[in-house]
């Protein structure tokens, strides 16, 4: 699923609709309300170095919060190919987390109480750090 939604909120939205086989419209309606933050990203993001319209379209696809939260912090000097590395490295470290981590959800016995508060802390360390 991070490979085509890659929206980690969306993401772990999706797989309790999912499971609820909750319907298509309602999902896209969550879809769109989950993800319509960074239209407004969007104003401030340095889109406007990558001049590839093939790189372009995937940085338009790569734009999450934590990337926004890195550029706004530091708006200045980012070149296409700096932009695009910082793109491809968080959907690559969060594509293969996800996949180590279901391999390791294989092997490891029992359930893991607590951890679901990891992202829920990512996003409060951007927020300041931003």
């Amino acid at each position: 699923m991070s490979i085509f939604a890659f929206a980690g909120s969306l993401e772990l939205l999706l797989v309790g609709m999912m499971v609820a086989v909750t319907p298509l419209a309602t999902i896209a309606l969550t879809t769109l309300l989950v993800n319509f933050r960074h239209v407004f990203y969007a104003f401030t993001f340095p889109l406007h170095v990558v001049r590839n319209p093939v790189a372009k379209t995937y940085s338009v696809y790569a734009l999450i919060d934590e990337a926004y939260a890195v550029t706004a912090a530091e708006p200045k000097g980012w070149t296409s190919w700096r932009l695009l590395a910082l793109q491809i490295s968080f959907q690559t470290y969060w594509v293969g987390s996800g996949i180590l981590g279901v391999l390791l959800a294989g092997v490891i016995p029992g359930k893991m109480e607590g951890l679901e508060f990891a992202l829920c802390a990512l996003f409060v360390t951007l927020a300041l750090d931003a």
